[in-house]
């Protein structure tokens, strides 16, 4: 099982990635942005997704392209849109939930990130 998680805070994602290898989850790719993030999915190339990760953990705030926008444009690909999002966030407005759901995150989990919550979605997830 792969993760990719999307954040452009390294202490986000050092914590993140800590708190996943700590459960067992071994197998993780980053990326600092959307852009990065596409580019290890393979988007732009029609029909050329690696089929590698099992699971995106979004961080919405990101530089350029925000995570609600990737999330729209991963679930709109055919060959990305079956693989589950949860978006990870500081934002905690209802009005922030539904527009991620919305965009087609599968799930949502709010900083600062509760370990077990974490670990608990993520299993769900996968």
């Amino acid at each position: 099982m792969v993760i990719l998680i999307v954040d452009d805070s390294r202490d986000e994602q050092d914590l993140l990635s800590t708190r996943l290898r700590a459960a067992g989850y071994g197998s993780l790719m980053v990326a600092d942005s959307a852009e990065a993030a596409f580019g290890i999915l393979g988007q732009g190339n029609v029909g050329q997704g690696t089929g590698a990760v099992d699971l995106i953990l979004m961080d919405v705030m990101l530089p350029g392209l925000d995570g609600l926008e990737a999330c729209r444009r991963i679930v709109a690909s055919e060959w990305l849109q079956d693989i589950p999002i949860i978006v990870i966030t500081a934002k905690t407005d209802e009005k922030d939930l539904l527009a991620a759901f919305a965009a087609g995150a599968m799930d949502y989990i709010r900083k600062p990130v509760n370990p077990a919550e974490l670990v608990a979605r993520v299993a769900s997830a996968l």
